[in-house]
Parts: structure tokens; sequence; C-alpha cells
């Protein structure tokens, strides 16, 4: 009888970390980029304040920028290319071919790469809005093996 509780009790054990694998799996690359963030192009004198949102689409990552001061709003970044932690866009509709590559922080609350237009490039900085990313503790799990 105790053997039959141990085969059903490892079942509901095995089960348990099974989803406990699906929940902590890693977000897709655009998964982790999608959200609002906020931050500034480096210019020399005083920094530059944005906004920017960037939505998943069906697997891909489409993005809108303001920058309030100067009275610009809903810029198209396109293409958005993401590939692991590196994103690349162009603002549409901008002289100068403005363009950003950077990169996701490991915690994934900021993004810090090279704002280029006319041949200059500035440093840039976004953070995220909001709640940071859920971080699950698994290390009381440590001993599970021992069960």
């Amino acid at each position: 009888m105790f053997n039959k509780f141990l085969r059903k009790s490892r079942i509901v054990v095995l089960l348990a970390v099974l989803l406990l694998l699906v929940i902590v799996t890693p977000a897709s690359a655009v998964q982790q980029f999608a959200g609002e963030w906020q931050g500034a192009i480096e210019i020399p004198g005083s920094p530059l304040g944005l906004n920017v949102v960037f939505t998943e689409d069906n697997g891909s990552l489409i993005g809108l920028m303001d920058i309030p001061a100067q009275g610009a709003y809903d810029i198209n970044l396109a293409p958005l290319t993401v590939e692991n932690s590196m994103i690349t866009f162009r603002l549409e509709g901008i002289p100068g071919d403005p363009q950003v590559k950077a990169e996701l922080s490991e915690d994934s609350n900021e993004i810090r790469g090279d704002f280029e237009q006319a041949g200059m490039s500035f440093p840039i900085t976004l953070t995220r809005k909001g709640v940071a990313p859920v971080e699950f503790d698994i290390s009381g799990l440590d001993d599970f093996a021992d069960f």
C-alpha cells in the first residue's frame, strides 16, 4: 500500500515539475521587447526624451516612438528586426535616415545602444515603464531530488 502511495506521489510531483518548466520557459525575443519604454538620446547639451511602444503582432514586433520636445508623435519604427537580445529599426519619415541599433539588458528592463542620424552617432537608453517582468525563484526546489 505504501508503494502504491509512493508511485502516485511521484507522478504528482513529476507533473508539478513539468508544469513549472512550462511556466518558467523564457519568452521569445520579440516578447521580451514588447511593452512601453521611456528614455533618451544623449545629444550634446541636453538629452532628448523619448517614449517608445513595442507591440507583438503575430510573432513580429511593431513600434511607435514619440519625441515630445520636437512635437513628433507616433513615428513608425520599421523595419523592426529582433535577433536574440539585439534590436534594430529606422524612424520612418524623418530626414537623415535615423536608425537605432541596441541590445536588451539581461534583466529585460533596459535597452542600450546607438542612435545614428546623418552620419552622427549618439547613445540611446530606454527603460521599461511599469512593472518589471515576473522572475521565478526556483531555489526552493534545490532539495527536490531528495524527496
